[in-house]
């Protein structure tokens, strides 16, 4: 499939798992008769931990160590034109390898190699990470170390505005199984907004890395990172949901503390009147969540920035929403692939504005406090 119009082809990031047993290291080193043939003229160069490129022919293939050999047989057979390739290389009684593979648009191929994973973040408990954060909502479900590790470390990679509308989500780790490829899940319910984990998350390491192949990461930053990005494409329409409860709340007491004081007609009408400006306003509230969620200002600024170009990966072709979410995660994950495959699009990350779309379209939106009245929005 090309990722382009008129048969142009787009790069892309794959994010297809290569699964694989283990490679035998004899079975694999006598592939390079059979890389030859398939790259059948097509340009191959491997670029060792050193950066020293080196052009793949008959005469320097079996100079490339098993993973990478392994990765480049892999890239061959499953890579398609465009795609850039970030994977965990599995050789028999060795551990695995982070290579990258990047086939150009004219299906020339660079194979990368890696020194090993980038430093890890501390492990902390969930009372620092929140602290670390400013996250307010304590943690549902048991989280492991791994699980708490890759959440700081995704947190690490977010700007300040991006935190800002982070506090009050609640971060839950579910046992529930919704299959080897759903790894976690944002859902708004009214002002209740929660990033759920699910077991899929600790395998997305086994055969996947996200970021650079010279500090490669735990590949489940990837999927964190994508529902984060739901998170502010729908700040918005949260803010105005939650500005809706409020008020919801603000009438419901009104319309008590008149029924209380229903003998003093002056009281009783006064507040009865602001029962109903806060009922009015807050069907407005929710019309406006409704407006600012389909699709939303901070999707309608990130597709002039696409500018009817395909998303950066498969996935994000589902909906302009994932394909947001998609770019977003590549953006913190791994900032070069998106610059490779939508240097607009990054531009517009680098620059912001994302965050200026979503805070324009908060400011204003006004929550109510118990006596009704006004406080200063996110």
């Amino acid at each position: 499939m090309l990722l382009g119009g008129c048969g142009t082809p787009q790069l892309f990031y794959d994010r297809t798992e290569l699964r694989h047993d283990p490679l035998p290291e004899r079975q694999v080193r006598a592939l390079p008769e059979e890389i030859l043939r398939r790259l059948d003229g097509r340009r191959a160069v491997w670029v060792d931990v050193d950066g020293k490129e080196t052009v793949l022919n008959a005469a320097t293939l079996p100079q490339l160590p098993t993973a990478e050999l392994g990765a480049l047989w892999a890239a061959l057979l499953l890579g398609r034109t465009g795609g850039e390739y970030d994977m965990r290389i599995h050789v028999a009684g060795k551990g695995p390898s982070p290579i990258s593979v990047l086939i150009g648009g004219n299906d020339s191929l660079r194979i990368l190699s890696s020194r090993g994973d980038a430093p890890r973040e501390a492990v902390l408990t969930e009372a620092k990470i929140r602290e670390r954060f400013g996250l307010q909502r304590s943690f549902q479900g048991e989280w492991s170390e791994a699980e708490r590790q890759a959440l700081t470390e995704s947190l690490a990679l977010l700007q300040p505005g991006e935190l800002a509308v982070l506090r009050t989500v609640r971060f839950e780790r579910s046992q529930r199984d919704l299959g080897r490829d759903k790894a976690a899940r944002y859902e708004l319910d009214g002002c209740l907004a929660r990033i759920t984990l699910y077991p899929a998350g600790a395998g997305f390491n086994r055969y996947l890395f996200v970021g650079d192949v010279i500090a490669p990461r735990d590949a489940v930053l990837f999927p964190l990172l994508h529902e984060i990005g739901h998170v502010v494409e729908r700040a918005p329409a949260r803010r105005a949901l939650c500005a809706a409860e409020s008020h919801r709340v603000a009438a419901e007491k009104h319309r008590s503390d008149a029924w209380r004081l229903r003998d003093q007609p002056a009281r009783y009408h006064a507040l009865i009147r602001r029962h109903e400006d806060l009922v009015r306003r807050y069907d407005e509230l929710i019309a406006e969540a409704e407006r600012l969620r389909s699709p939303g200002p901070v999707i309608t600024a990130y597709l002039r920035a696409l500018a009817g170009q395909p998303p950066p990966t498969d996935y994000g072709r589902e909906s302009a929403q994932e394909s947001f979410a998609e770019s977003f995660a590549l953006f913190h994950a791994d900032p070069q692939a998106l610059s490779r495959a939508r240097p607009a699009v990054y531009r517009w990350f680098a620059s912001g504005g994302h965050v200026k779309a979503m805070n324009a379209a908060m400011a204003g939106i006004l929550e109510v406090d118990e006596d009704g009245v006004d406080e200063v929005p996110w």
